[in-house]
């Protein structure tokens, strides 16, 4: 999958009310494998605020 997409689902998962395992069952990934993405963008935005 994109970066971009993954972008997009991490956003989309992050908007208050998201059900984070609904939305990975929706676009066809495990809920973990969505929590990844998350925790990903979540280390690479400490890195940028370094």
């Amino acid at each position: 999958m994109s970066d971009a997409f993954k972008t997009e689902m991490v956003a989309r998962s992050s908007e208050p009310g998201a059900n984070v395992s609904i939305l990975a069952r929706e676009i066809g990934i495990s809920p973990s494998q969505l929590f990844g993405w998350r925790a990903a963008a979540a280390k690479t935005d400490k890195k940028c605020q370094s």
